[in-house]
């Protein structure tokens, strides 16, 4: 499964670089931002109120609501320091969700029953301080590259699907228009880029963007900071390194190629 997924994923991420000069005549989205622990807090709120509905959990398929993914369910043996397979949250914790980077895979950070440091800090211990996870332990990023795509699935199969919104908790953001959420449509059509808001050092930034029902979601391509973290790669004035935590997007629904998507 991973294989056609993997495969899949690929064919589209070709097809988005072949549209990235078709952008659709979109609504504008609404958006949701904030900053520290209780802006980020409140945006993340007000973003899933918006969607409607309830957080679908894991499994099934339905037609409102949302998924949340805050990567505690991620068994230790598929922590840090080993990678996440891509597929792991369509397949073993089936929430439609697949996970692909141009580095070497991505990755979950330890957690306290592991014995490694927490937040990364097993790959460069001055990253404890910097990413403090707003819920729970855990903490996602890609490892050599800073860059990671989302491509949604029907949970549990393979079969593509469409949102009409997605969003994230990040960690860290110092620099401005340098961390970013591109939208692409289905047929990888460009829905805008848009920056997340900036804080100080360790503060936690939340931003999310819902399309109208026409405009559907089909991938987005999320950019962390200014480069992949590193043993040696630390934060300056021209360096910015940012994890992120909690993720949100509405319930990921067929298109209207395979199926019926939004009414």
């Amino acid at each position: 499964m991973f294989v056609l997924q993997a495969e899949y994923a690929f064919s589209r991420m070709l097809i988005g670089i072949a549209a990235t000069l078709l952008t659709h005549a979109a609504d504008a989205a609404v958006t949701f931002s904030g900053v520290g622990s209780g802006g980020s807090a409140s945006a993340k709120a007000a973003f899933t109120a918006s969607i409607g509905g309830a957080n679908n959990g894991v499994g099934g398929s339905y037609s409102s609501g949302y998924r949340s993914i805050n990567w505690d369910s991620v068994p230790d043996a598929l922590a840090a320091p080993h990678l996440l397979p891509a597929s792991f949250y369509n397949f073993a914790s089936p929430r439609g969700l697949m996970l692909i980077t141009p580095g070497s895979g991505v990755e979950v950070s330890a957690s306290t029953a592991s014995g490694l440091a927490l937040y990364f800090g097993n790959i460069n211990s001055t990253y404890t301080s910097n990413f403090a996870a707003v819920s729970a332990q855990r903490v996602f990023a890609p490892i050599d590259s800073n860059i990671v795509q989302v491509y949604f699935f029907q949970p549990g199969t393979n079969t593509p699907a469409i949102v009409r919104g997605f969003g994230a908790i990040f960690k860290d953001v110092e620099l401005a228009n340098m961390t970013s959420i591109r939208y692409f449509a289905f047929d990888g059509s460009d829905l805008g880029e848009y920056f997340v808001p900036v804080g100080n050092s360790g503060d936690t930034e939340f931003f999310g963007a819902l399309f109208a029902p026409t405009e559907p979601v089909g991938h987005v391509v999320i950019t962390l900071g200014t480069q992949a973290l590193g043993a040696s790669t630390t934060e300056s004035a021209s360096v910015d390194l940012v994890v992120m935590d909690d993720i949100v997007y509405s319930e990921p629904v067929t298109d209207d190629i395979f199926g019926d998507g939004f009414d």
